[in-house]
């Protein structure tokens, strides 16, 4: 089964969500922690900058069989609005 996770930017007041990780297999949030922290810490910008591009492309590479996606989650709810649609197009 697989494991979805959630990454977040290096903030002490308010980190921002950046990218998602599917794991094909369950894997402990722990590894995926150790990884993007890894990740970010070894791909600086500059002092105290980190480049979250190069970490995600060091993620891939270190774990191929991860989908890795940057950018942020839309959070989709059920409308009931739509309870008589009969194709799951939006009407426009």
């Amino acid at each position: 089964m697989s494991t979805v996770f959630q990454l977040f930017t290096i903030s002490k007041h308010s980190p921002e969500p950046i990218g998602i990780v599917i794991t094909p297999e369950p894997t402990a949030p722990e590894k995926v922690q150790a990884a993007w922290t890894y990740a970010v810490r070894m791909n600086p910008k500059q002092l105290n900058v980190p480049d979250y591009d190069a970490a995600f492309k060091m993620m891939l590479e270190r774990h191929p069989s991860w989908r890795i996606f940057q950018g942020k989650v839309a959070n989709i709810h059920y409308d009931r609005r739509n309870l008589n649609r009969t194709k799951d197009e939006p009407e426009t």
